[in-house]
């Protein structure tokens, strides 16, 4: 049996549609052009969970979502400077980016969007002075993760690998490949200082509440995630969904489930393979060792 299989469609595809369906106006609107992701961004701040947050749109979105927002009743203040994805060490990945004030053609327009003109403009002012403490707390974010976040500048503009501290287990709604690997919309919009952070968590449980009080099928999002996750430049994104744990580091690997070039490269051909981690970040597959910052494998249960 080959052990790595793709995922043709997104795991709750259907119940995204419907939950689309179910939207109307400036709501329906955001979603389709935007996303699940999308619209959960704007709706978080119409409803008063946090005062304030941004969105990339490409300058061709930027007239009707300002319009979608603003039926919403949320103030929009279009950033001095736009963002232009550049490569990153996974290229499944959207981290790595630049802000530019040119007219390139590839820049995305920023626009922040609050509870009030003075909340959006003041977001945009703080991100340029590079408060992130503030930003924090504009975007809702845990406290316990913008320290995290603001400590961990040395990571890189990837912060995620720097979050996973053990093995685990974890919360499987806490796994940040379930996005990479099943399609499933972000619930969180920062980086958790650790899968086991409670804060984030809440948020992660609220939000899919909110989703699925529109859409009940969205639900299925909460049993997604369980398995090995693997995560890194060299591996790739997957999951290794069916696994038989030999000690507490060592796991024999049977199916894994991935979109990931790199990840059906190397475990493509194998029938079986064979992962022992030192930590998080140092591991060998089949005796090859991985050993480097920006990677990591973790257990979501």
């Amino acid at each position: 049996m080959q052990p790595v299989s793709s995922v043709a469609d997104d795991a709750c595809a259907d119940a995204y549609v419907r939950l689309r369906e179910r939207l109307h106006g400036p709501e329906r609107c955001i979603a389709d052009e935007l996303g699940i992701s999308g619209y959960l961004a704007v709706a978080t701040v119409a409803t008063r969970a946090r005062p304030a947050g941004r969105l990339a749109v490409s300058p061709d979105q930027a007239p009707q979502f300002l319009e979608a927002a603003a039926e919403l009743g949320l103030y929009c203040c279009i950033g001095r400077a736009r963002l232009v994805s550049v490569p990153d060490a996974i290229p499944e990945t959207r981290h790595a980016a630049l802000f530019v004030a040119d007219d390139r053609p590839d820049a995305m327009s920023l626009v922040y969007f609050g509870v009030s003109a003075d909340i959006a403009a003041g977001a945009e002012q703080v991100e340029l002075y590079g408060d992130h403490r503030l930003l924090g707390q504009l975007f809702g974010y845990p406290d316990c993760c913008v320290e995290f976040f603001v400590n961990s500048e040395t990571a890189g503009p990837d912060r995620l690998p720097a979050t996973i501290n053990s093995l685990g287990p974890f919360d499987r709604l806490m796994n940040p490949v379930s996005t990479y690997v099943y399609g499933v919309p972000n619930l969180l919009f920062h980086f958790p200082c650790s899968p086991g952070c409670r804060p984030s968590m809440m948020l992660s449980k609220q939000r899919s509440h909110f989703l699925s009080e529109i859409e009940p099928g969205v639900r299925a999002i909460e049993n997604l995630g369980t398995g090995l996750a693997l995560y890194g430049p060299e591996v790739g994104i997957g999951l290794a969904t069916e696994y038989e744990r030999q000690d507490t580091s060592t796991f024999r690997l049977h199916k894994i489930v991935s979109r990931s070039q790199t990840t059906h490269e190397l475990f493509g051909t194998r029938a079986e393979a064979t992962i022992r981690f030192d930590s998080p970040s140092v591991f060998e597959i089949d005796g090859r060792r991985f050993s480097r910052r920006d990677q990591f494998g973790a257990l979501f249960i």
